[in-house]
């Protein structure tokens, strides 16, 4: 079997060859200490960690890279078409925490399911409020740097922190996001 530029396991024994540079996700509902020791002996490089919380209980999706064969990511990149993370721009990565993910409970509906992730985070925080982000309104003050004008505010919603973090239907669908993460467009 060829090598292949990404793999999504969720058991070390699924490990494929791998091009140099290739990213490895690998789903635990365990241990995630002792699998990224297994990892790293097969010879990956430990890159991150991304919380994924189920109602079914938490998952850990383990990120690793490949050994890289060129001496720069971009040469890797250009050669193997492998080394690097695909990040697109949009608002979803500049708001969402990247490492938790949260994924709704199979009954959620229009509202959430009293065991979905997302509705006991909201739970814990409560309802929170934020204004609209306006620059303009912004003036020096003194030495102690930038303040907001009196009467402007930051952001304009209102709701749980959940809203804050990624959230997904299913776990196939947040599998899905990680392998495009790693993937790149296909």
């Amino acid at each position: 079997m060829p090598p292949v530029h990404y793999a999504i396991i969720e058991d070390a024994d699924e490990l494929p060859e791998l091009y140099p540079g290739a990213h490895v996700v690998a789903i635990i509902d365990g241990r995630p200490d002792l699998k990224a020791v297994e990892l790293r002996l097969a010879g990956l490089s430990f890159r991150d960690t991304i919380l994924i919380l189920t109602a079914d209980g938490p998952l850990y999706a383990l990120l690793f890279r490949a050994e890289l064969a060129e001496a720069a990511i971009t040469e890797n990149v250009l050669r193997y078409g492998t080394g690097a993370i695909y990040l697109r721009k949009s608002s979803d990565l500049e708001r969402y925490p990247a490492n938790v993910l949260l994924v709704h409970a199979t009954d959620c509906g229009p509202s959430c399911s009293p065991e979905c992730p997302a509705h006991q985070l909201d739970l814990l925080s409560g309802e929170l409020k934020s204004g609209v982000k306006v620059p303009a309104n912004r003036e020096r003050f003194g030495d102690d740097g930038w303040h907001m004008r009196e009467g402007t505010t930051c952001y304009a919603d209102e709701g749980g922190s959940s809203r804050f973090f990624k959230q997904f239907a299913t776990i196939e669908d947040a599998k899905a996001w990680l392998r495009r993460l790693v993937a790149g467009p296909e």
